[in-house]
């Protein structure tokens, strides 16, 4: 029997074999933290031992380990013959973390405010082959070139006499080619008052969710959806709500339930990149997104990152084209083709959000960095920029075009998979139901690293969103014969 707090619970639980913490501590930490997050609510029933150890593959007597842990520690309570449950009294005061014999002696003199919304899960890379949600391969790209416009930068005494001012100015160059570069790659007309250049996309992001999202606004996204981005706003104070990816793109009947009985503040939505099943959008669904948000009064925060290389189409439009009553923030950056510290931010927003941005934009990034500003301008403004574009489209067609041959040969017969129509992440789903932490476990034994939020599995889908741009040939044939 199923445990609908099961599927909650294991993204929570991030076991690693490599670690000297034993694996009942850190099943007990993972729950401790579901509970603090209120993801598990008081009184709600834990699944089972035997259940929880099935879907770790782990030996039961260490999740009974881990409950006698938590039971000890004021969590859990252990009732017979019915199970486990979250305690019922209201936690005034934090407990005590449960740590290790080791850790007792590194104790600080003052307390320690613990963040469990931002514990994300991570991997250590121990060999040089890793696979990704979608990156680029930034050995592609022409450093020495970037540097020369650097080292030119460099030589001028006004940009000189920039770096002792601590002043949060804006380079106008530079906004003005990316106002050029999102009419020509985007179709996007927009004036300087309504575009914001910052240090690159979280520092964006940030931005717009501390502008917008104040604790308990609701905020709907997609599920499955972005882990990164669900956290940040969790850590905003927002209430998620959910709606679901569908052949079509976005369920919308399942979007109008919400709207009819909750009043929302958001929605963040990749649109032509929907995230992580790499669809697009539809034209009809863009307009009633729209349409929709002007009725019910939210805000749509569209990401538009990941949409710098279409291989078998025109471009899409955005959520902006068609947005005449100002209820779009558009966020996209330069990551996909410029590795930092050129991999700037921009937003496109109302005069008005964009001077609210600005004064959260002053507080999360340091002072203008005039040198790293101008050579990006001018690189920019040579045409550069736009020509390594159309380059890195024809490499990475090649590269989709490969990827999508050996996930053929090699795994045809358990997923299904369509090669995406831009960007550079698969969205692979698998016919049956196999042990992704498992797979993953033994992946980095043979030298391949598979980070856990590229995995997605619950009761209905096993699947996983796979990058392919940042592999050559080479490492991607080597991948695969890991994967078998």
């Amino acid at each position: 029997m199923n445990s609908p707090v099961i599927n909650k619970l294991l993204p929570y639980i991030k076991l690693q074999r490599n670690d000297s913490t034993p694996l009942y501590l850190q099943i007990a930490q993972g729950i401790v933290k579901a509970i603090q997050v209120k993801i598990v609510l008081r009184g709600e029933k834990l699944p089972g031992t035997r259940l929880l150890s099935e879907r770790l593959y782990i030996h039961r007597q260490t999740v009974v380990a881990a409950y006698d842990e938590l039971a000890a520690q004021g969590w859990i309570e252990i009732l017979p013959q019915r199970g486990a449950y979250v305690t019922q009294q209201k936690i005034k005061a934090p407990h005590p973390p449960i740590i290790t014999k080791e850790e007792k002696e590194k104790q600080l003199p003052y307390q320690l405010y613990s963040n469990p919304v931002l514990d994300l899960s991570s991997n250590v890379l121990h060999s040089s082959l890793f696979l990704t949600d979608g990156t680029p391969d930034y050995r592609t790209t022409d450093l020495k070139l970037l540097n020369t416009f650097l080292s030119a930068a460099s030589q001028s005494k006004w940009l000189l006499n920039q770096l002792n001012k601590n002043i949060h100015s804006e380079n106008e160059n530079l906004k003005n080619q990316l106002i050029n570069l999102l009419l020509i790659q985007k179709g996007i007309a927009v004036n300087a008052e309504k575009i914001l250049v910052t240090g690159n996309h979280k520092i964006s992001t940030l931005c717009i969710l501390r502008t917008l999202i104040k604790p308990n606004d609701i905020v709907v996204v997609t599920q499955p959806g972005h882990y990164f981005i669900n956290m940040m706003l969790k850590d905003c104070g927002a209430k998620l709500y959910t709606v679901s990816l569908n052949e079509k793109g976005l369920d919308i009947e399942e979007l109008k339930s919400i709207l009819a009985k909750e009043n929302i503040r958001a929605f963040y939505i990749h649109t032509n990149t929907l995230y992580p099943t790499a669809r697009t959008l539809s034209e009809e669904q863009k307009k009633e997104l729209i349409a929709l948000a002007k009725t019910y009064g939210f805000a749509i925060i569209e990401d538009d990152s990941g949409t710098d290389f279409i291989f078998d189409r025109q471009s899409p439009t955005s959520l902006i084209h068609h947005d005449d009553q100002h209820t779009v923030v558009y966020l996209n950056s330069l990551e996909g083709l410029l590795p930092p510290p050129y991999d700037m931010a921009y937003i496109v927003a109302p005069s008005s959000v964009i001077r609210e941005l600005q004064k959260v934009k002053n507080t999360l990034q340091s002072t203008s960095s005039p040198l790293i500003e101008h050579a990006l301008s001018e690189y920019v403004k040579e045409g550069y920029f736009l020509r390594q574009a159309q380059r890195l489209t024809k490499l990475y067609l090649r590269r989709r075009n490969q990827f999508s041959v050996l996930l053929d040969s090699y795994f045809d017969r358990i997923i299904d998979f369509n090669p995406p129509h831009m960007g550079l992440a698969f969205w692979v789903e698998f016919k049956q139901k196999v042990p992704l932490l498992t797979i993953c476990r033994n992946c980095e034994r043979k030298g391949l690293t598979i980070p856990q939020h590229i995995l997605y599995q619950d009761k209905y889908i096993t699947a996983m969103r796979i990058g392919y741009g940042h592999l050559n040939e080479q490492e991607a044939r080597k991948s695969y014969k890991n994967l078998e």
